[in-house]
């Protein structure tokens, strides 16, 4: 049978799922017997989901450097800034402030090339 919680396979038999400690069908919920606190503090942790929104803004950002575009980088600034707030719930979230960082660092340089191209253009040429 499978536990009406979290979902895993346990045995027929069992009056509590041995994952998580909820009640089975064989045991009704209104039940008084709780399970012991040494068996649940023994059981394993449910490992978080990888933040993918975070890793998502982490390359796009990272693509946005090398294509030069500023949707990109909006892009990747806004995968990223989901991934942040998400970070709680997930694991891997280290991608989600690079991706961030990364994604300013190229919206500001593609923002700065667009909007004074001849002037770092001059600027550069001067100092050859």
């Amino acid at each position: 049978m499978f536990c009406r919680n979290c979902g895993k396979e346990i045995d027929d038999s069992a009056d509590v799922c041995i994952y998580c400690g909820a009640d089975t069908e064989r045991r009704g919920a209104d039940t008084e017997q709780t399970v012991p606190a040494a068996v649940l503090k023994d059981l394993p942790e449910k490992p978080k989901k990888i933040n993918a929104f975070g890793l998502a803004g982490f390359i796009v950002s990272l693509v946005s450097l090398f294509f030069t575009s500023l949707v990109i980088s909006i892009v990747g600034i806004v995968f990223s800034s989901i991934g942040i707030a998400k970070r709680k719930q997930s694991r891997l979230n280290g991608f989600a402030v690079a991706g961030l960082v990364i994604g300013i660092v190229s919206f500001a340089f593609l923002v700065v090339r667009i909007l004074w191209p001849n002037t770092l253009l001059s600027m550069i040429m001067e100092t050859v």
